[in-house]
């Protein structure tokens, strides 16, 4: 028995070790000092070759307690960081000190608390996976403990060598299962709750260029080769038609240098019964859900002429430019959903007047070179030709890279224009937008996303850091504000995923929006789907109890069978107990032998005993199952093997007569 709650307690510290690295607490270097505390302590324990007394593990405690205070008054200052690295200095500290029955239980406590504080720290899928092993580790110390408190106090070691076989563990398994599957259910159940005090106030942000009141030239070059994940967008409809462009901010004003933004005209939205209204609503609509990783901005990324947005945030600053924002940055992942037309034209912002559209003409320090060239591109034609045939010059004349030359330009975008004539996107949509102007066409440049990679699996997008891009927005008389993009094809980028990868991310995309994101808004989704169902189903029952023709269930037949398998489930669950409770306790050998009795004429009254019976029916096989259900039910015997099969190959005479 002692193996056995030795090995358990091994199993438990390395699913201690597991939950201190997914909290995100522990760094390698402290990791790895944790794991050999851990294999030593486990070690000498087996060995039962270390022992200190209670005043030195005393003094040992509180010295970890001034170092948990040290640690968060002065370094992580953070609750959750703390007492997580605290969990795993104590789990380590009790495994050399394991005596009694009561030492293991105690470290099974601290990997519980373990757990919790990985479950406030981390949205990773691996969690699930601890979740279940410790679950299952649980379940399998309860059953150990008890048999072993019990075998204590019989003052008896087990009779049986392979208690904890095979079947065991097999038991343990399916309990571990049933136990997940309750959980779940509950999870899914249980109303959602606001924030609680053990949450963490923020987690590993990504960081993030171009999207700030002021962009320097030049900020999204590095990040061009990074590829982690900022965002994944999915289309239920499937892939568009055409390329997506994620906005996350529009600048006006540029200095030579740097870009920079006016947020003068930006308006707050507050959250309504259809959540948030942003415009009137026109032309082809595409539902767009998107799962945003933590990233330092308070940008939500959208599409042209969004006119409604659904998320878990109470209010929005939002603009006629199309860029949308939170009152803050959030700090963690952020769901929302929004419906909007994917048209390369914004059609909901009205036309730049008076000061506004002379923000929108202002030209840069190189103006009279810039303008000789725009008038040697688009000469005597309209403003959409010109608009066009500007883009298409950039991307025909000058090349992509990542790496531009300096070749003795006055300023970026003299140099861009006249000398290096290569860059990448933020110097091509520069260009494009001084080029508009110094050909009185209003413009501007907008920062955000390209769609990235899609995944066919999951009818979604994607988008890395490396899809950050740069393009132009043109005021059109008549048309509105038009998209343009003068960048070239870019390189493939770096990074192309498997199809294994896209399935696994496919996986942490469903556990994150369907687990992690959760929330209240999600089960009222899931209750009124619920209702809609149920109000399709009676609306066919009752359709066609008026036409006296057979309902045409379609999408609601599955409901209809769910339902009724419900009901057949309960009754005959109610039937059974019902049976339990007029049946007489004993074991079931008696009672099919009153059943094959009963078909054959003799009927037990109800005031006569069973032996009564069993001298009145006069047959000794009757007897001697009477006599062995007697033995069982009031004299607590057990019907040996041999004997049982004897009673059975008697009820079985009995039945055929």
């Amino acid at each position: 028995m002692t193996g056995h709650i030795l090995t358990l307690t091994s199993f438990m510290a390395f699913l201690g070790l597991w939950a201190f690295g997914l909290s995100g607490t522990a760094g390698p270097f402290l990791l790895v000092v944790m794991t050999v505390a851990y294999a030593i302590g486990l070690s000498l324990s087996f060995r039962k070759t270390f022992q200190l007394s209670t005043a030195a593990w005393n003094i040992i405690a509180a010295l970890v307690f001034i170092l948990f205070l040290a640690d968060y008054l002065a370094f992580s200052r953070d609750f959750i960081t703390a007492a997580s690295r605290l969990l795993a200095v104590l789990l380590g500290l009790k495994l050399f000190d394991l005596r009694k029955n009561r030492d293991h239980l105690l470290s099974y406590a601290l990997v519980f608390f373990q757990t919790l504080a990985a479950a406030a720290s981390t949205v990773s899928l691996a969690f699930f996976a601890l979740l279940a092993l410790f679950v299952m580790a649980s379940i399998w110390a309860m059953i150990i403990f008890s048999v072993s408190r019990d075998m204590e106090a019989a003052r008896k070691a087990p009779t049986v060598s392979n208690l904890f076989g095979m079947r065991f563990f097999t038991i343990v398994a399916a309990i571990s299962a049933l136990s997940l599957i309750m959980s779940l259910a509950l999870f899914f159940s249980i109303p959602r709750m606001g924030v609680g005090i053990f949450e963490r106030k923020s987690l590993n942000t990504v960081k993030t260029a171009g999207f700030s009141d002021t962009v320097d030239l030049g900020s999204l070059g590095p990040v061009k080769g990074d590829s982690t994940i900022v965002m994944r967008a999915e289309f239920p409809g499937g892939r568009p038609s055409r390329a997506v462009y994620f906005k996350g901010a529009t600048l006006e004003n540029y200095d030579g240098r740097s870009w920079s933004a006016d947020r003068g005209r930006s308006f707050i939205k507050r959250a309504g019964t259809e959540g948030f209204v942003i415009g009137p609503g026109q032309g082809r609509t595409t539902q767009i859900a998107v799962l945003l990783e933590p990233l330092d901005t308070e940008v939500l990324f959208t599409v042209p002429n969004v006119y409604r947005l659904e998320g878990s945030f109470p209010s929005v600053w939002a603009q006629r430019t199309g860029v949308i924002r939170l009152p803050s940055v959030p700090f963690s992942r952020v769901e929302y959903r929004m419906w909007t037309d994917l048209s390369r034209v914004n059609s909901d912002e009205p036309a730049p007047k008076g000061p506004v559209n002379s923000r929108y003409l202002d030209s840069s320090s190189e103006g009279q070179r810039v303008s000789a060239l725009a008038a040697d591109i688009a000469k005597g034609q309209s403003a959409l030709e010109k608009a066009r045939a500007i883009e298409q010059h950039l991307k025909a004349n000058y090349k992509y890279t990542l790496s531009p030359r300096n070749k003795g330009g006055s300023g970026p975008l003299e140099d861009f224009l006249f000398f290096s004539k290569e860059g990448y996107c933020e110097q091509f949509a520069t260009s494009m937008v001084m080029l508009l102007r110094a050909a009185g066409i209003p413009s501007r440049l907008v920062t955000g996303f390209l769609e990235g990679e899609w995944n066919g699996l999951g009818n979604y997008f994607i988008v890395r850091q490396q899809d950050a891009h740069s393009w132009v927005e043109a005021y059109i008389e008549g048309t509105g504000w038009v998209r343009y993009d003068p960048t070239p094809s870019a390189p493939a980028p770096p990074y192309r995923p498997s199809a294994v990868w896209l399935y696994l991310d496919l996986v942490r995309l469903k556990w994150n929006r369907h687990i992690i994101q959760f929330s209240f808004a999600d089960q009222r989704r899931m209750a009124l789907s619920a209702e809609r169902s149920a109000a399709t189903v009676m609306e066919e029952i009752k359709k066609a109890y008026r036409t006296r023709k057979a309902p045409d269930m379609g999408k609601a037949a599955p409901i209809a069978a769910l339902l009724a398998a419900v009901i057949l489930t309960a009754f005959l669950l109610r039937r059974r107990s019902l049976i339990k409770k007029t049946r007489p306790r004993g074991p079931g050998f008696y009672f099919d032998m009153l059943k094959a009795l009963s078909a054959r004429g003799f009927l037990r009254r109800i005031d006569e005993t069973p032996l009564e019976f069993a001298e009145r029916v006069g047959d000794q096989r009757v007897t001697d199952i009477t006599e062995a259900f007697l033995k069982e039910r009031y004299g607590h015997g057990k019907t040996q093997a041999a004997e049982l099969e004897k009673i059975r190959k008697a009820v079985r005479e009995l039945k055929k007569g």
